[in-house]
């Protein structure tokens, strides 16, 4: 997605990382699914490395192609992402009037839109985290 208009006429830019009115959704139906999906998969990724069959694993959770050469962490990166994307919706704010437009299932590329009740209500998605590092 690069370009959603909003009903106010401003147009919300989707095109770079650490958007601060771009956000995931997980809805609380999928999230028991999520964590059970990761820590099993991170769990038997453990397994198999212990025991010699990563690359059997890699073969079971990513398509033809997917390079071997890559360190655990990126492995386990790409697997959480992939589980994150079949879980979560997007979300916009417009920084304009605040609206958020939440999209509507995982594979569509449609919106709803959402007012907020008072015009002090944005920044909504903008990181509380912003200058933390992780690790």
């Amino acid at each position: 997605m690069s370009k959603l208009g909003c009903i106010c006429g401003h147009i919300i830019a989707d095109n770079t990382d650490s958007i601060p009115y771009k956000g995931d959704l997980l809805k609380d139906e999928d999230s028991e699914r999520f964590w059970d999906a990761a820590a099993a998969g991170l769990a038997a990724l453990v397994g198999a490395v212990k025991s010699g069959r990563r690359e059997r694993w890699i073969d079971q959770h990513f398509l033809a192609g997917y390079p071997r050469n890559l360190n655990d962490e990126s492995v386990i990166s790409d697997f959480l992402s992939g589980l994150w994307m079949k879980y979560s919706v997007t979300v916009y704010e417009c920084e304009s009037c605040g609206r958020v437009k939440v999209q509507e299932g995982t594979t569509s590329n449609q919106f709803r839109s959402y007012a907020p009740e008072d015009s002090a209500a944005h920044n909504v998605l903008r990181s509380e985290h912003k200058d933390v590092v992780d690790g």
